[in-house]
């Protein structure tokens, strides 16, 4: 089992602070309605994921090298003084986009130091399970948006950043002065080598076509709901209650990855053909069809990132920052371009259409991951930089 040590839940905490301000983001539309319209807001919470995808090689290598207590510290602190900046500032459209775009670098680091630690001084019984609970940070982030926008949206969004600043600062202070143990500083390492690099970009590109169809699911959900006839407010209860759904999801895929000593990547591949069923059933008219398109989409289609990392870096990949890096491209660029084109989608030719579309992205994630999947372990014990 994992070990709840003050490092695991400085871990926890660094990745929750670090994506945070994007679900405020989203949390609080009508609060910046004045800064970002519908466009802006979309564009600045692509901005976010488009970033990650983009630095996330160039982060692995910085973690690699500098080691992940640097990336910790620089992500939380980083992330505290460009929300300050935001309260501080009177700034327009322009600065948030900048400013999602600097936080996306931010928690790509903390995601590629997050990953350095759990491979490779975390405890090797039950790691999958820390990997997925360290992936339950995302709907967490979104559980603590949803708290405090409900809590302080009327103190202005100000108030809500300058919160959020406040936790990702006192996150960095313990970070600080939390003792971690001195692990012997590797060689500087080179690039992988484009062979054992393949089937890494490969299993990426199957990740980005899965949370391009899962962060389309997570942006448009309320939308789609009130779209069918529901109540706004029925929608966001559904939305928190999903989040709270989709953490044990998460945890339970990395209690069954523990139990089981191979066929990770065709369970990843089993969770993603089941969201593709959910997704499906979406595009239905009936409502007993939305719930359990719901539940299938928050148990599998989007819990299974963190058995992905798990997969990926327990097939004793040598430089762990660096495999990540690579493999996280696809699910930060899928998560930029997901909402965009649904939101295109949906404009053109109304949500069953969209749902479709996202149900086949996600069918066709399955199958690359599962190709992805099957050239990694036929690679053998691990992979070395060239």
């Amino acid at each position: 089992m994992i070990s709840l040590s003050p490092r695991f839940a400085t871990v926890m905490s660094v990745l929750t602070v670090c994506i945070l301000p994007m679900f405020l983001l989203a949390a609080l539309p009508s609060r910046l309605s004045g800064v970002l319209d519908h466009a802006w807001l979309g564009a600045a919470i692509a901005a976010f994921w488009a970033s990650s995808g983009l630095t996330s090689v160039a982060a692995g290598r910085l973690v690699s090298g500098r080691g992940p207590r640097w990336g910790f510290l620089l992500s939380s602190a980083g992330t505290c003084a460009v929300l300050l900046v935001l309260c501080a500032v009177r700034g327009g459209r322009v600065l948030f986009v900048v400013a999602m775009v600097t936080i996306g670098f931010l928690y790509s680091l903390a995601t590629c130091a997050a990953n350095v630690v759990l491979s490779e001084r975390g405890p090797r019984p039950g790691q999958g399970l820390a990997f997925s609970v360290k992936q339950s940070t995302v709907p967490l982030a979104g559980l603590v948006a949803g708290v405090v926008a409900a809590t302080l949206a009327g103190d202005g969004w100000r108030t809500c950043l300058a919160v959020a600043a406040g936790l990702a600062g006192l996150v960095g202070l313990v970070c600080s002065v939390l003792p971690w143990e001195a692990a012997a500083r590797a060689p500087a390492r080179g690039l992988l080598s484009m062979r054992n690099a393949r089937p890494l970009l490969v299993i990426s590109c199957g990740a980005c076509l899965g949370t391009a169809a899962a962060n389309a699911f997570g942006a448009f959900l309320v939308s789609g709901l009130v779209a069918h006839g529901w109540s706004e407010h029925t929608g966001a209860l559904v939305l928190a209650l999903g989040n709270a759904v989709g953490i044990g999801g998460r945890v339970i895929a990395g209690l069954l990855v523990d139990k089981v000593s191979s066929g990770h990547f065709v369970i990843i591949c089993l969770m993603l053909v089941l969201g593709a069923c959910g997704l499906a059933l979406l595009a239905s008219g009936s409502s007993v069809a939305l719930v359990i398109g719901m539940l299938l989409m928050y148990l599998a289609g989007w819990s299974w990132p963190g058995i992905l990392q798990f997969s990926v870096i327990s097939r004793q990949v040598t430089d762990a920052a660096q495999a990540t890096g690579i493999v996280q491209v696809g699910p930060f660029v899928g998560g930029a371009l997901g909402p965009m084109v649904f939101g295109q989608l949906v404009a053109l030719d109304g949500y069953p259409q969209a749902w479709i579309v996202a149900a086949v992205s996600a069918a066709l994630a399955a199958l690359v991951v599962f190709t992805g999947g099957r050239v990694l372990d036929g690679h053998g014990a691990g992979f070395s930089a060239s």
